[in-house]
Formats: structure tokens, C-alpha cells, sequence
């Protein structure tokens, strides 16, 4: 269900595939040695979908059990390079723990091994969750007492598989996270739903929702947005490119400044006004696409980027 998470959590397992062996066993050569249990994540999800990612070697076969024996076969799976990520759409329900197994090639399975489910968080709070509506430019969503570490997810109300945005707590004490929307995400929409998504324990959990109104806009750039067009102004790419980040534009790179600075700055010439949320991410991606393919980066004179719903 949750993209975002899930790949979090498969990098998890691809950090930990290279040093965590099987459990040797000792006795029977034909049976499979059975997954540590460090090498199995789980993720575990308020709705929709949860996963089990399993660190073991190529050619394995993984199978997830409800029961230490006997039990329902939830979930199998083939490792096709250092780990397999098993769906299981009905989710994990009442279960406290999964039990894994690993056959190799030529061999039979391991012997079960229990993994513990993560245990779904508290989520946020109403009277700690309020938006602004910036009418043409961004819908700014702000949560506090956010817990250290979590990340602020909001999806779509009618599909919670439609992420529209996140943000994250980078503190070791519960804080306050601001999450942009540009107005394009959320045109038609009277509300939205925002939940928390938490790393630790055996993997990965995210929260009930919060559902939140977005209010009536204000015919105004929001103040995030003015704050990156008085630093394109002023010319300075380490200032506009640390503005950027504060604004949640995606993947703005600290060795691209430069050429943000120029891009932005040739947009909001040619444009001759300010550039929105959406201008802004526009100008950023063609950045970053021009200096993948080409090692440089140049943005045609007149091309303010895309503007919202273009």
C-alpha cells in the first residue's frame, strides 16, 4: 500500500542481506538452515496491504506461516537476487507473529522461524493537525507533536494508496513537520487524510488516520513560496537551494545550487511575476534531468516551467 515505506524497508533488507548468514545447522545437511530472524522486516500498515521482506540467497523459495506448526500458509515467494518482499493483501489481522521458512535449491524447507509484527502507532492527533490554503500555489498541512524520527504521510481520502505527499520528523524528540501540497493534487477534494509512518522494532508501522479539512484559500502565494522567490532575487544558490529544501521541493540537490539558481532565476525573468509551487518543482526536475543526461544544465530563455494543472 505504502510505496514510500515499503522501500524503506527493502533497503533495510538490502543492508543486512550481505552479512546476515543463515542459521547454520549442524545435523541435517539435506534441510535448509533456517533465516535469522534479524534478516526478516516486517511492515505493517493501519489498512490495505502489509509486507514481509526476507534477506536469503537467490534460487530460496520463502513461505510465511500464521502458526509455529500446522497453521495457514500466508504468503511464498521466490528470492530472485538477495531478498524477496511477500504481499500479503488480507494484512496481518490479529497476529502477533509471523513464522518463516526458507527451502533452497535441492534441499527441504528450514525450520520455522518467528518474526514479531510492528505494532501499529497512535496516530495524529485533530487538534494537533491544521492546513492553509494558498489559492494557485500550495495546500501547507502542519502536525505537531510529531513522534522523533516519524514520517507525516497524507493520502488521498477516497484511496489510501494515493500518497499526495510526506514529510519527516528528523529529530530525536517529537516536534512539529510542514508538508506542502501543490493546489493540483488536491483540486476537488474538501479534505484529507494524514497518518504516521514509523521505523523501528522489527520493521515498519503506520498509524490510523486523521481526517483534515482543507479550509477556504487565501488569494496569496503561502509564505514558504514567497521565501524561495526573495531568495531567487537575491541571487545566492546556497540560500535559494537551502529555501528550497524548507518549501519540501523534491529532490533539490546541494550540488545542483548553481543551476537551480540560474533556472529559477531565468523562469522568473521571462515569466516576469513569481513563480508558484508547482513553477518552482518544474524548474528543480529539469535541473536535475538535464544534469543527469548531460552532466550540465542549461534552461532555454522564455521557459518559466510548467505552470499548476499544466
Amino acid at each position: 500500500m505504502k510505496l514510500y515505506i515499503k522501500l524503506l524497508a527493502t533497503a533495510a533488507l538490502l543492508m543486512v542481506a550481505a552479512t546476515q548468514p543463515v542459521q547454520a545447522s549442524a545435523l541435517d545437511e539435506t534441510a535448509t538452515p533456517a533465516p535469522l530472524e534479524t534478516s526478516i522486516t516486517i511492515t505493517n500498515h493501519f489498512d490495505g496491504s502489509d509486507y514481509v521482506n526476507v534477506a536469503a540467497d537467490a534460487g530460496s523459495v520463502v513461505k510465511i506461516y500464521d502458526a509455529e506448526t500446522g497453521g495457514t500458509l500466508l504468503a511464498a515467494g521466490s528470492v530472485y537476487w538477495r531478498g524477496a518482499t511477500l504481499e500479503l493483501p488480507q494484512g496481518f489481522g490479529d497476529l502477533s507473529n509471523v513464522y518463516v521458512t526458507l527451502t533452497q535449491p535441492d534441499k527441504t524447507e528450514s525450520a520455522r522461524v518467528a518474526r514479531a509484527v510492528t505494532t501499529i502507532p497512535p496516530g495524529p492527533v485533530a487538534a494537533d493537525t491544521t492546513a492553509a490554503h494558498y489559492l494557485g500555489d500550495v495546500v501547507e498541512v502542519t502536525v505537531s507533536h510529531v513522534p522523533a524520527y516519524a514520517f507525516v504521510q497524507i493520502d488521498h481520502p477516497f484511496n489510501h494508496a494515493n500518497e499526495l505527499a510526506i514529510g519527516r520528523n528528523n529529530s530525536s524528540v517529537e516536534g512539529t513537520v510542514t508538508v506542502y501540497l501543490p493546489v493540483n493534487k488536491v483540486d476537488g477534494l474538501s479534505h484529507l487524510d494524514v497518518q504516521y509512518l514509523v521505523l523501528g522494532g522489527t520493521g515498519a508501522a503506520s498509524s490510523p488516520y486523521v481526517s483534515l479539512a482543507i479550509p477556504t484559500g487565501i488569494n496569496s502565494l503561502s509564505p514558504i513560496t514567497l521565501n524561495v522567490n526573495d531568495k531567487i532575487t537575491a541571487g545566492d544558490p546556497v540560500a535559494t537551494h537551502f529555501a528550497l529544501q524548507e518549501a519540501g521541493i523534491e529532490f533539490a540537490y546541494h550540488e545542483y545550487a548553481t543551476a537551480y539558481q540560474t533556472g529559477l532565476s531565468n523562469a522568473r525573468t521571462a515569466s516576469g511575476a513569481l513563480l508558484n509551487h508547482a513553477q518552482i518543482q518544474s524548474i528543480v526536475d529539469a535541473v536535475n534531468q538535464q544534469a543527469t543526461l548531460y552532466g550540465s544544465y542549461s534552461l532555454p530563455e522564455g521557459d518559466p516551467g510548467d505552470p499548476i494543472g499544466g
